[in-house]
């Protein structure tokens, strides 16, 4: 396709049954003069399965480069039951007008128009998370 290229990674995966992998662009990295398309990989089907990346070129008329110290990239494992057609037909969005009485109106509130929150509160908030489901893993195998 025009203004699209390909580029192999140099890597393989493969993963146990019912697994896939997303190749995307990196979480939470802002976008240069190109955008990588994401793809679903079925790498437990095709054993090793080379991971290629796919970009399509948002500039022109200039000098493009991909440092090898930047990730291009990410990858990210993903069971096939998320994505599946049944799984799909599951999961939907409300619109907000149509939401019921039920909905935690007054957290949504104190989420969206409060003070301004300190630096790293989500960050702080998983890893105490993460912690405490740590400490109840190992309460429940001892």
């Amino acid at each position: 396709m025009p203004g699209t290229l390909q580029i192999f990674t140099g890597h393989f995966v493969e993963t146990a049954p019912g697994w896939s992998v997303l190749v995307r662009a990196p979480a939470n990295t802002p976008r240069g003069p190109f955008q990588v398309y994401e793809g679903m990989v079925e790498t437990d089907e095709f054993k090793p399965c080379p991971i290629f990346v796919n970009i399509r070129i948002t500039e022109t008329n200039r000098e493009i480069r991909l440092p090898f110290n930047v990730p291009l990239a990410q990858v990210q494992l993903v069971p096939r039951q998320v994505y599946t057609e049944d799984q799909k037909r599951v999961a939907y969005i409300e619109q907000a007008e149509s939401v019921s009485s039920e909905f935690p109106w007054e957290r949504f509130t104190d989420t969206v128009h409060s003070e301004p929150h300190p630096r790293g509160r989500y960050a702080v908030a998983r890893r105490k998370r993460d912690q405490r489901n740590r400490q109840q893993h190992r309460e429940r195998f001892r």
